[in-house]
């Protein structure tokens, strides 16, 4: 089994982007949606989700900060709510967990469908970082004088 902070970090990652359109229903996404992200991100993310929201939604600190999440899910006050209460919820029930860490150990998501953003704020600040595969876009924001 994961450890529970990479099974709570796999979930987010997965989950999160995707929870509008799996708490209105999976069968109401649309095919430009699923597109956009990757139908095997979906799939991974509906894999998980199905899994975690038999116990999460009992949970009340789950499911508030999911609803919280759905409505905003950039937001930096509920994404470390949503994983600290998935932590205790996976503390507490690690039927949950190794059934979330079997899906996400199995699961295969290609290079060139993963994401990866980095913000970084000020003149010539640094960014260190390692890619393997895929492509790498850039852009370089030079200070008006």
């Amino acid at each position: 089994m994961l450890p529970i902070p990479a099974i709570v970090q796999a979930v987010s990652n997965v989950v999160v982007p995707c929870l509008p359109l799996l708490l209105t229903g999976v069968e109401k996404a649309t095919d430009g949606a699923i597109a956009k992200m990757g139908e095997e991100v979906w799939d991974l993310a509906k894999s998980l989700w199905q899994k975690l929201w038999t116990k999460g939604k009992d949970n009340s600190a789950v499911e508030l900060a999911t609803q919280k999440l759905a409505a905003e899910p950039e937001s930096l006050v509920w994404q470390p709510a949503f994983q600290a209460a998935l932590t205790d919820l996976l503390t507490q029930d690690t039927a949950l967990a190794e059934a979330l860490s079997a899906i996400i150990s199995e699961s295969v998501v290609e290079a060139d469908k993963v994401t990866i953003r980095q913000t970084v704020f000020g003149n010539q600040n640094q960014v260190i970082g390692q890619m393997t595969g895929g492509t790498v876009i850039g852009t370089q924001h030079k200070p008006q004088p």
